[in-house]
């Protein structure tokens, strides 16, 4: 799209849920850029997306939405779905939660898969080759959320979950993959989930700022 053409937002260390011109709905995540160009919902459909994104899509049949995310080629009639395409990632991922998406490379090839809801697609940058399995991540969505739902959870993964979902730094003085976790977090602050593990494991914790 050129510059005058262009239509965009863009996150810092916030997120942000806009309404399209068709009535979609998209949410951005942090560090997030959505552009589309001034056809949109005219003559079709399409954006581009730098970041991370979960789109709520209006259905129409005659027009597919279209979201352009470095590599990755996304396209859908009606559907919701998370995109996962910050540069600094090695891949584009694909988290169906209904409908069906389709995936390709964004240039070259007809490969082509389709992700239904509950499967989560992967194009690698390199390789340009696509993977799909079934999602175990229960908080896929979780940064938009704050919706947390862990099941005998390893608690490195858990802190992974966490510095995602907060924008926290969380470091540790010894290995804890051997604490496994059983828990759901709704809407609490770090602070809070951070009383409960420090409760339910014994474990004692420091906040610093954002570390």
């Amino acid at each position: 799209f050129s510059q005058a053409q262009t239509t965009e937002f863009r996150t810092a260390e916030n997120t942000r849920t806009i309404s399209l011109p068709d009535g979609s709905e998209v949410t951005l995540n942090r560090h997030t850029v959505l552009s589309y160009g001034d056809s949109f919902g005219a003559k079709n459909r399409a954006v581009n997306l730098e970041g991370e994104a979960f789109f709520e899509v209006q259905p129409d049949s005659k027009k597919p939405f279209l979201v352009l995310a470095g590599d990755a080629r996304v396209q859908v009639i009606g559907t919701s779905f998370n995109v996962n395409a910050y540069d600094s990632l090695e891949s584009v991922e694909v988290v169906v939660e209904t409908g069906v998406v389709s995936l390709q490379p964004a240039k070259g090839g007809d490969r082509r898969a389709e992700i239904l809801a509950g499967e989560k697609g992967v194009i690698s940058k390199s390789s340009k080759h696509i993977a799909v399995s079934v999602n175990d991540d229960l908080n896929f969505r979780a940064w938009s959320t704050q919706h947390l739902v862990f099941v005998d959870t390893d608690l490195l993964s858990v802190i992974q979950a966490l510095e995602k979902t907060y924008n926290v730094e969380i470091s540790t003085s010894t290995d804890v993959r051997a604490c496994i976790v059983t828990v759901t977090f709704d809407k609490q602050s770090i602070e809070s989930v951070m009383k409960v593990l420090e409760n339910t494991l014994n474990l004692k914790y420091t906040i610093n700022r954002n570390k």
